[in-house]
């Protein structure tokens, strides 16, 4: 096998594995639309409680990337929703963060 076979295996081996996404927005059954900048109580009324909880370092305003913010103590929600796993931070009552994989 030659190098360059190698390489090209070792980055496709890479993408198959990395199925993190950000998500701009979750949809949900109704038609609506949960993103960064909704209230918390917004999860709670569409999706009920989360199948996990956390306190975690997260983005103080809503971001549809990476952070580019400062960071503090916040809550991150996990939840199950469309065959995904979302990961959710909230900092003082708002959505400021989303991310799915499979």
């Amino acid at each position: 096998m030659t190098m360059r076979t190698s390489t090209k295996l070792f980055i496709l081996g890479i993408l198959l594995f990395v199925t993190i996404s950000h998500a701009h927005a979750m949809r949900i059954e109704d038609g609506s639309l949960i993103k960064p900048g909704d209230p918390v109580a917004k999860l709670a009324q569409y999706l009920g409680h989360p199948i996990y909880r956390s306190g975690a370092k997260v983005c103080t305003q809503p971001v549809s990337t990476s952070c580019r913010t400062e960071q503090k103590w916040g809550h991150q929600f996990q939840y199950y929703y469309d065959n995904r796993t979302w990961i959710i931070d909230v900092y003082q009552g708002k959505i400021t963060k989303m991310e799915w994989s499979r």
